[in-house]
């Protein structure tokens, strides 16, 4: 089951609720709250509607654990237990898959869907084109649970359970790395770069 909720600070008010057959695991809303990419145990990732409505689901191999949305709704990208990165369109048609070595615990895309960013239980962040193709790939010692992108691509920023935060450009540089006290499982960016929160 999941809820999309809308509300003031003082109060709040149930829209719509759509339940899927296992857990949500991860929900995105695009910018102007008109499509709802979910991820679920189901094995499914699915697009809604503003109000409710199921525009498409990808039955996946396993669990669907990560969605992002870019911002004008254009296209999800989505991580899963079976090892893969999908990348769709906003009609739902797959426009390509690309395979790590393990889960894909999270994914993220830059504005205009340019550049994707996956992190997986194999160590390994990787940074991926709108074409599927691989740019650059971060190995790290253990398994990279966050990920984040700028709007505009130029930053990323990675969690690790190494006990790692890393900055990286758009070229794959590390421009620096803090260790941490235990494991990284959230990150954030900025949308000009200039701070990281991590948790």
């Amino acid at each position: 089951l999941f809820l999309i909720l809308s509300g003031t600070v003082s109060s709040s008010s149930v829209l719509w609720n759509a339940d899927t057959e296992k857990t949500v695991y991860s929900v995105d809303t695009s910018q102007d709250g008109s499509f709802i990419a979910v991820g679920s145990l189901d094995n499914n990732f699915y697009l809604f509607s503003k109000d409710g409505d199921i525009l498409w689901k990808f039955l996946a191999n396993d669990r669907a654990l990560s969605v992002d949305i870019t911002p004008g709704g254009s296209y999800v990208v989505g991580g899963s237990r079976d090892k893969n990165v999908y990348f769709f369109s906003n009609n739902g048609e797959l426009l390509w898959t690309f395979p790590t070595e393990n889960t894909v615990e999270s994914v993220a895309a830059s504005f205009d869907g340019s550049k994707i960013i996956a992190g997986s239980d194999d160590g390994a962040a990787y940074l991926l084109s709108k074409k599927g193709i691989l740019l650059w790939k971060l190995e790290t010692s253990a398994p990279v649970t966050a990920v984040e992108i700028t709007p505009d691509g130029n930053y990323v920023v990675v969690g690790s359970n190494d006990h790692n935060i890393y900055l990286l450009s758009h070229d794959g540089k590390i421009l620096w790395s803090i260790e941490t006290t235990g494991e990284v499982n959230s990150v954030d960016i900025s949308f000009d770069g200039d701070y990281i929160t991590a948790g």
